[in-house]
């Protein structure tokens, strides 16, 4: 085989072209790499050492060889040889320009893959790594939701050097968890910053180590705690940067409802961002009332981050991460920074009290509130602390406090008094009282009391926590020992105090059935101990633990306390001041979380008691059910159906003949205020009288006070399944607001009563469709699930006027219109009858049905409109006129392109009807579909006329 010709220099040299094209090689993947490297310029084929000084080039010394092909003796050569070289010769055309760059390796080679020496790999790795930054760099998949658009994106940039990443090298084996920051005062001049974040884990021993600050450029720098606040758990550092820093702009208090992005950042420093609302709830733990909360998820190490608006100003800060975030309103965090920075201290009276907002409360709540003590605003007392001012002056768990001062009506701006009043005290006003009024709700009892403030002042040095928490302890064992040393003494106390046990749950009952306790006392409560301190022991007396009282010893109490004079009879209560007031109410047994020993075993007696007393705190824990709170999620959804409690009734009836009639909601339609009679309307049953020789049942009406009262039943109308019934109420009822007819795709809220008798709520709108069975054409259909006795029940529109009623509860529950029912209730009241013209036919609206139907009819017939006969009676008026399935008609009145529409023309016919006493027609235009027909008939109306009278 002949050898293949040696191809010329002149094509070895490669084409002729620009030097930006000249530096990349058309042969393998390598020469781009050697190339960059100051390699020779790209030719084909084997570069061999005579090639290479034909060509003009100095070879390298690594000189790539031909696949499977060694020759360390050519190496040597050429290395001898390219050492004797000119250095000027290997600079390539472009060197220090954009287009010297290597080029990005190509994948996959276009070339047979050759091997590679180890020093161009690494070149390779080195090169990727360099390009990973600026082309590989993706946000997590909830960040870019949360950032759609560039304006998003351009708003969180803009605050990029305000938020870091704070963390705490390990102490003692401990991990201290990661959290987030933001810069509240830079200095350019002095390159210094404050950054707030929370102080949770922060130096808890002076020893440990200071906390470190992870820049947004990755830097890190050591952070000095120069201030930290346990109640609010927030911390100040200050650090050095030479990254200049940015103070981000600061808004107003947060609002319920308000749409939010909460920020933060992860492990590789990248900006976290959630997106998501204020939810309308509060809560408050430790007297702490300032929690707001978020309805997103703020992944782990968000704490501390800041909350921004629309805008991209801040206003508030994360407190807690995960589901159901809890934040703090930057309002609070600017008055504790501004505090602290004149004052060099913070201070805020000392309110040891867990509040709820009425207003954020259930609707279940709301209405027994409102229903029962007129009371529509204020704070409800979830919890008080033991021996607290507050609770001397007879504040308990359940009432209902307002503030005078009009301070606010949400939590956190109650927060942001208290620390007005801190801001105050520290200025120089040392005294100060607040002025609350109290409602009793389990009484009649309502009071103003007034409160001298204590101010708590917190200097915010953190070094010597052990110090304090020893003196802590060692005045707490003081007090023990000295309680101890009194335990056999009469009690020094006020008479309010005297009422209440120290040391055990069981004690703080025993006062409050009539039986007079001593101070705080400890060990077992022995007889003559009893004796000593002038108790008169029950039969059933606490013992100590483990030791049950055997017959004799029990039947020796009895003689002694028969011999007993009857001087020494137990009191019922213990009064402080006068009788009716706050103060002489018992204290509510201590919370779970008491401390508190107890002494001994609780006998049946004590436990029926407290059983009792939870049984009358059920109001303070009702909750309305997810679906409900969905419903109405804002105070002005509450208050707009807390307006309608007095006009919404449960139906029900005792079991007859041992069948239980479904029970059904009704509205109150009539109210009068001098014979207290009104008219509710609800959906007849044919559980009332399913038969024609069976008594009528009793029927119930349920009233929103959980009175029962007798109903009447006065009207019935089986065409549209609707009932009259009469009561007579002691409690005053209320009319609602009517509206309009509804409309379809209108939102609504449906509401009912449940076993319970709280209001049941359901959120949705009128789908766009109708339905017709048995020549009732008069049908809407909501897209919500009513429950199980919404029948009857209003639907109301978000003003809350009622535009229609549920008549079929479950899933796309049906109603019927209110301008059908208004104008049946004035036939009624008018004419004490009901007419409607005989109309047996099943109809639908041509504008509600598909829109492969419409566009057929369009096409083929040039209907644009009507209604189309789904169903006719047999032998029927219109049946003898030609009229079948399947025919578009047309009511050449107009009186409506809706079903809803004709039936509240067909009821106007019939009052008519009854006004005129006159013959009347109605005239259709009839479209035959199959065929090429087309006709006006004329229909001569009969009327069927209801009295409504119950057989």
């Amino acid at each position: 085989m002949s050898p293949k010709p040696r191809k010329s220099v002149a094509a070895l040299s490669g084409p002729k072209s620009s030097p930006a094209r000249s530096t990349r090689s058309r042969s393998k993947p390598d020469s781009d790499i050697a190339e960059h490297d100051d390699s020779p310029k790209s030719s084909s084929g084997r570069l061999t050492r005579s090639r290479a000084k034909a060509i003009e080039q100095v070879g390298n010394r690594t000189v790539e060889e031909s696949a499977g092909v060694s020759s360390n003796k050519k190496k040597r050569r050429i290395e001898e040889e390219t050492a004797g070289e000119s250095p000027a010769t290997g600079a390539p055309e472009g060197h220090g320009t954009l287009a010297s760059r290597p080029l990005p390796p190509t994948h996959p080679p276009p070339t047979p893959r050759v091997r590679k020496s180890s020093c161009i790999v690494r070149l390779e790795v080195a090169r990727l790594q360099k390009l990973t930054l600026r082309r590989d760099k993706k946000d997590d998949p909830s960040t870019a939701a949360a950032l759609p658009t560039p304006s998003d994106k351009n708003m969180v940039l803009g605050m990029s050097r305000s938020i870091v990443r704070v963390s705490s090298p390990p102490s003692e084996g401990k991990l201290i968890s990661p959290r987030t920051g933001f810069v509240i005062s830079w200095d350019g001049a002095t390159k210094r910053a404050m950054i707030v974040t929370l102080s949770t884990y922060f130096k808890k021993k002076p020893h440990e180590p200071q906390p470190e600050v992870h820049l947004p450029d990755k830097s890190i720098v050591q952070g000095r705690l120069i201030f930290m606040n346990r109640h609010y758990n927030l911390s100040i550092l200050e650090i050095t940067s030479d990254l200049p820093l940015q103070v981000p702009a600061f808004g107003s208090a947060p609002k319920y409802g308000q749409k939010i992005l909460a920020l933060s950042r992860d492990e590789n420093m990248s900006l976290v961002a959630r997106r998501g609302a204020i939810t309308w709830s509060d809560g408050s733990f430790m007297w702490r009332n300032h929690y707001m909360f978020v309805d997103c998820d703020v992944p782990e190490g968000g704490v501390g981050g800041p909350v921004v608006d629309s805008c991209g100003s801040t206003i508030a800060m994360v407190y807690r991460a995960g589901p159901g975030a809890i934040i703090i309103s930057i309002s609070i965090i600017c008055t504790f920074f501004e505090m602290w920075k004149q004052f060099s201290c913070v201070a805020r009276p000392v309110f040891d009290v867990d509040l709820r907002s009425v207003e954020l409360a259930g609707v279940s709540l709301r209405e027994e509130l409102s229903v029962k003590h007129n009371i529509n605003g204020g704070f409800m007392v979830k919890r008080i602390a033991d021996d607290s001012a507050l609770e001397h002056l007879g504040v308990r768990q359940g009432d209902v406090i307002f503030f005078e001062d009009e301070c606010g009506t949400n939590l956190p701006e109650i927060e942001d008094y208290l620390l007005s009043l801190g801001w105050r005290y520290l200025q120089g006003m040392k005294s100060m009282v607040l002025k609350l009024l109290v409602h009793d709700i389990e009484g009649p009892c309502k009071e103003t009391i007034t409160l001298p403030l204590e101010f708590s002042v917190d200097s915010g040095k953190f070094g010597c926590f052990d110090e304090q928490t020893d003196s802590e302890k060692k005045n707490a064992r003081r007090r023990r020992r000295l309680v101890r040393r009194e335990a056999d003494m009469p009690p020094k106390s006020s008479p309010a105090m005297s009422a209440r046990s120290k040391s055990t749950p069981d004690s703080d009952l025993r006062s409050h059935d009539g039986i007079p306790n001593p101070g705080s006392w400890s060990g077992r409560l022995t007889r003559s101990r009893a004796k000593q301190i002038g108790l008169v022991l029950p039969i059933q007396a606490v013992e100590s633990p483990g030791i049950s009282s055997n017959n004799n010893k029990k039947r020796r109490i009895e003689e002694e306390t028969a011999g007993e004079s009857p001087a020494t009879v137990i009191p019922t209560t213990t009064t402080t001041g006068e009788p009716g007031t706050l103060a002489r109410r018992p204290i509510h047994p201590p919370q779970p979380h008491s401390t508190a020993p107890r002494i001994g075993r609780e006998s049946s007696w004590i436990a029926q008691r407290k059983v009792d007393r939870l049984r009358k705190a059920t109001l303070r824990d009702a909750e309305d059910e997810p679906s409900t709170a969905a419903a109405m999620p804002t105070p002005s959804d509450k208050k707009m159906v807390l307006g309608m409690s007095r006009s919404i009734v449960r139906v029900s009836s005792p079991p007859t003949e041992g069948k239980f009639i479904s029970p059904l909601t009704g509205t109150v339609i009539s109210w009068d205020g001098a014979t207290k009679r009104a008219m509710i309307l609800t959906i007849y049953s044919t559980d009332f009288k399913s038969k024609p020789h069976e008594p009528q049942p009793e029927l119930w009406v349920h009233l929103p006070d959980k009175s029962i009262v007798q109903g009447r039943l006065i009207f019935v109308n089986r065409h549209y399944s609707l009932a009259i019934l009469e009561i007579t109420s002691d409690l005053p009822l209320q009319v609602p607001t009517f509206g309009s007819a509804a409309k379809y795709g209108q939102e609504i809220l449906a509401l009912s009563r449940d076993e319970n008798m709280s209001l049941v709520a359901r959120r949705g709108a009128i789908t766009w469709s109708d339905g017709s069975l048995m020549w009732r054409n008069h049908y809407m259909f909501l897209d919500c699930d009513v429950p199980e006795g919404g029948e009857g029940g209003p639907v109301v529109d978000y003003c809350g006027s009622i535009i229609a009623v549920v008549y079929r509860d479950g899933p796309c529950a049906a109603i019927i219109s209110i301008s059908i029912i208004h104008a049946l209730y004035e036939m009624w009241e008018q004419f004490s009858c009901v007419a409607r013209p005989v109309f047996d036919m099943d109809l639908k609206s041509v504008e509600l049905a598909s829109f492969s139907l419409r566009e057929e009819l369009s096409l083929k017939h040039n209907i644009e409109g009507g209604f189309i006969v789904e169903h006719i009676a047999n032998d029927s008026a219109l049946e003898n006129l030609g009229v079948r399935r399947g025919d578009v008609i047309f009511f050449e009145d107009k009186c409506g392109t809706m079903l809803p529409e004709i039936e509240d023309y067909l009821l106007h016919l019939g009052r008519r009807y009854l006004g005129e006493k006159r013959s009347m027609v109605l005239k259709l235009e009839v479209h035959d579909i199959e065929g090429t027909c087309k006709e006006t008939i004329t229909l001569p109306l009969e009327f069927k006329v209801s009295s409504g009278k119950v057989a």
